[in-house]
């Protein structure tokens, strides 16, 4: 470590910085054991957290990383501020700890944004944050509300596969209404134990749901899909509203059991629609339509 990180990881109990941190500044596996502040700080560089230990607040909000910034494996005991932050290169969070709330809302990821394997223990936010790049989250875990109203995903989001949340585990409620997913966007085997709500998204790419649970509501109502959209062998335990949904490509629910209601109100089918082998317990049409060629 440089004499300069290693003064900066020793500034305890407040450490705050709030200019320009130029070159490649190292704070890897530095301890802070009270309140480290970065609102606005500039990252010229490399900006090097991995390993990194916060006991107290951490604060990045509005601050602008040049290069990589790696949070790799950063554990996160009190409030985590991102939002309003810009990462110009790819912003690396994987297996990192999230005790307490992580704010991310209004946050700029203009290259790869990688959180797989993190753990959100507290309320994850990333209302209004856009994503440039791949934004992959494949086995993180949300124990309390994970936030995405209102999200752009421009390229590839994988909660799974490429835009990727696949495996991934939501124990609160899963908010992504109105999000956009302009590339694939994967939850393939993703586990919901609150509501997901995807209200008013809208998917361009692929939108990959084969395998999810859904233990609570699974509100898809007037989201749109412009590509294939697939839920083959998803378990709605919960209601599932998929009223007013656009399906623009092919819709696959074989093998999907749908155990409470399913709601598909006046929605539009224009490719092959297919629900071979599904459980439907309480479906609802009134008005499911094929769009004729």
């Amino acid at each position: 470590m440089t004499e300069r990180a290693a003064s900066r990881s020793a500034c305890a109990p407040h450490c705050r910085t709030r200019g320009l941190v130029d070159g490649h500044d190292r704070f890897d596996g530095a301890r802070f054991s009270g309140d480290a502040w970065f609102d606005g700080a500039r990252f010229s560089g490399v900006a090097w957290f991995g390993e990194a230990t916060f006991s107290g607040d951490a604060g990045f909000s509005g601050a602008r990383f040049s290069g990589v910034a790696w949070f790799d494996g950063a554990r996160f005991s009190g409030v985590a501020w991102f939002d309003g932050a810009t990462f110009s290169g790819d912003a690396r969070f994987d297996g990192a700890r999230f005790s307490g709330v992580a704010g991310f809302d209004g946050a700029t990821f203009n290259g790869d944004a990688g959180f797989g394997g993190a753990r959100f223990s507290g309320d994850a936010w990333f209302d209004g944050a856009r994503f440039s790049g791949v934004a992959w989250f494949d086995g993180a875990r949300f124990s309390g509300v994970a936030g995405f109203d209102g999200a752009t995903f421009s390229g590839d989001a994988r909660f799974s596969g490429d835009a990727r949340f696949s495996e991934a585990t939501f124990s609160g409620d899963a908010r992504f209404g109105e999000a956009t997913f302009s590339g694939d966007a994967r939850f393939g085997e993703a586990t919901f134990n609150g509501d997901a709500g995807f209200g008013g998204a809208r998917f361009s790419g692929v939108a990959g749901f084969d395998g999810a649970t859904f233990s609570g509501d699974a509100r898809f109502g007037e989201a749109t899909f412009n590509g294939d959209a697939g839920f083959g062998g998803a378990t709605f335990s919960g209601d599932a509203g998929f009223g007013e949904a656009r399906f623009s490509g092919d819709a696959g629910f074989d093998g999907a059991t749908f155990s409470g209601d399913a709601r598909f109100d006046r929605a539009r089918f224009s490719g092959t629609t297919s629900f071979d082998g599904a459980t439907l317990d309480g479906v609802r049409y009134d008005g499911p339509r094929p769009v004729a060629e």
